[in-house]
This record gives C-alpha cells, structure tokens and sequence, in this order.
C-alpha cells in the first residue's frame, strides 16, 4: 500500500476481509522525503486498519509532539 488511493480502491473491493497496513505516514508538518505519502487521517478515512510512522517520529526533534499530532488528527 502507497496512499489513501489504494486503501480506498481495496476497502471498496474487499471490505474488511483484510487488514490494511499504510506506510508513508507524515503529518501535515513534517517534511516529505518520499514520492508517495499520505496523512494520517486521510490513509484512516479511507480505511486504514494500520499507520506505519518511522522517520517522522524518530527524526523529529519532539517526538511525542508528532505523536500527539498524529493521535488528534485520527481521533
């Protein structure tokens, strides 16, 4: 899975008859240093089961501030 799109396109055509794990998570805020990325509420609102989140919490300088950011955004 790349990005929201393909979330979409497999829930729609499976429902959850799979689990869906979305990598390429970055907030809004932090940089972009892939080609596809996705937010986290839109990977969720499309159907996301799972968010895979490196480099955007382990380089940022405040972890768990990403984190709260990331928490609130899907809540």
């Amino acid at each position: 899975m790349y990005s929201e799109v393909e979330v979409a396109t497999l829930r729609k055509e499976f429902g959850d008859r799979f689990t869906l794990v979305v990598p390429g998570i970055r907030p809004r805020t932090t940089n972009h240093d892939q080609k596809m990325v996705t937010t986290p509420a839109e990977a969720v609102s499309k159907g996301a089961d799972y968010l895979v989140v490196g480099r955007a919490i382990t380089e940022a300088d405040n972890p768990e501030e990403v984190v709260d950011e990331i928490v609130k955004s899907i809540s």
